[in-house]
């Protein structure tokens, strides 16, 4: 038998295998690991996801009084401007908590060309506020598509929308988002201004007894000059700016057109009371024949301020403001917009009457302004009785004596009074006496 020696290549080969070979079986205590990496690069393509909107901030409005100037209609357009399909969520909302009260309605139309003051508000449209609306919610967008919205406001509760600044402004804020493929982007923000202007809070309580007291109508911009019939006219004359003075075409009485609610009324003056102030078809301020219809005549009260005491005459017909010129003269006079500030601002000076009171002698109503050509009347309402003539006194008269005897007769505590100039009522007052020797005062006279 030959027995052939091994290389050392073999030997060593052999020796390796053994160890690796113990250490698969788990006859040693060492053991090892190999690992292996490799880095590979490769591109994931999306569709892009983007919106845009055009427009809204176009929608920009100032609400004033005028009744064409309290209505507004325009446009705006979201844009899918990506490559896929996608749904659309758009809203507005205002940080001022006042726009809430400003309405408006949305609703989808073909193109900004279908979206005009004359464009009739689908029942399907969509209503809110420029406070807080939700225009559209989940709808589909195709991509590369677009949706034009339409919006009007219509502001019908003007008392909800003044302010006693006149002037308050919002600023709605446009969200539009485009959600596609698990994707979600926003349009960039958008805002817009919506403002008011000369919209005052309606006025009350400027007068105690609304339909029997006397005023003179002045400019706040020229306190001597006031509201005036020319040549002291009837229907159909001019209503101008003349000298103030104490005739009777410069008096004029505020009568609610509701009950007591001083908020609506009419003017008529005292040489013509069955005649009352209004705007004709070129809205020239004239005297009119009384209507407890026509708009024409009605005016709203609002208070522009307390000090000075200011106020602005509201055509209820179209929104205009009574205009009084700042300069005297037979000019007529035509009704602007109440932002026309220096010439619409009113002073409504309530005309006075004076009591002189004597124990022991005659007392007497003495008139500042104004006077009657047709006579004043004393009277007084005694309980359980109709009222009853205190004294009289001719045309024009400036002062009407009442016998003191005649007060004697008054019942202790209150007894109401008024003063008739010719037969329209004056002015309304109260005799107090709190003893039936006790001196006579009045009150409610001013």
């Amino acid at each position: 038998m030959t027995i052939r020696s091994l290389s050392r290549r073999a030997l060593i080969a052999m020796t390796i295998g053994a160890l690796i070979g113990s250490v698969l079986l788990g006859g040693g205590a060492a053991w090892a690991v190999w690992t292996a990496t490799a880095t590979a690069t490769g591109t994931v393509t999306t569709s892009p996801v983007t919106i845009t909107q055009s427009g809204f901030a176009g929608l920009s409005t100032t609400y004033i009084n005028t009744l064409t100037r309290l209505t507004s209609t325009g446009s705006f357009t979201v844009n899918n401007t990506g490559a896929v399909d996608g749904t659309v969520n758009v809203s507005i909302a205002a940080p001022e908590a006042w726009a809430t009260k400003l309405p408006i309605r949305v609703w989808p139309v073909a193109s900004t060309a279908a979206c005009t003051a004359a464009t009739a508000v689908p029942s399907s449209a969509v209503s809110g506020s420029w406070g807080s609306t939700t225009v559209a919610s989940g709808a589909t967008l195709a991509a590369g598509a677009s949706v034009v919205y339409c919006v009007r406001t219509a502001v019908v509760d003007r008392p909800a929308i003044a302010t006693a600044t006149g002037t308050q402004s919002a600023t709605p804020k446009l969200s539009a988002t485009l959600s596609a493929g698990g994707w979600s982007v926003s349009a960039a923000e958008a805002v817009n201004t919506q403002a008011t202007a000369a919209i005052y809070p309606l006025a009350s309580g400027y007068v105690d007894t609304p339909t029997t007291a006397w005023f003179t109508v002045r400019s706040g911009g020229a306190p001597t000059s006031c509201l005036d019939v020319t040549q002291s006219g009837g229907v159909g004359a001019n209503v101008i700016s003349y000298a103030c003075g104490s005739a009777s075409n410069q008096r004029w009485q505020l009568v609610p057109v509701s009950g007591g609610d001083q908020t609506l009324v009419t003017v008529s003056p005292q040489h013509a009371p069955t005649a009352r102030l209004a705007l004709n078809a070129s809205n020239t301020e004239v005297l009119a024949s009384a209507s407890s219809t026509d708009k024409a005549q009605q005016w709203y009260v609002q208070r522009i301020s307390a000090s000075p005491d200011r106020y602005q005459l509201v055509s209820a017909l179209n929104g205009l403001c009574l205009r009084l010129n700042t300069t005297t003269g037979t000019a007529a006079q035509v009704a602007t917009d109440c932002t026309t500030t220096g010439a619409v601002a009113l002073e409504l000076r309530r005309q006075q009457v004076f009591w002189t009171y004597s124990l022991d002698g005659d007392s007497s109503f003495t008139f500042a302004s104004p006077t009657s050509p047709d006579g004043v009347t004393a009277q007084v309402l005694r309980a359980g009785a109709d009222w009853e003539v205190l004294a009289t006194a001719g045309p024009n008269a400036t002062t009407v004596p009442v016998p003191f005897g005649a007060l004697l007769g008054l019942d202790d505590g209150t007894t109401s009074g008024r003063i008739l100039f010719g037969g329209s009522v004056a002015y309304s007052f109260e005799f107090h006496r709190d003893t039936f020797l006790s001196p006579v005062t009045v009150t409610g006279l001013g």
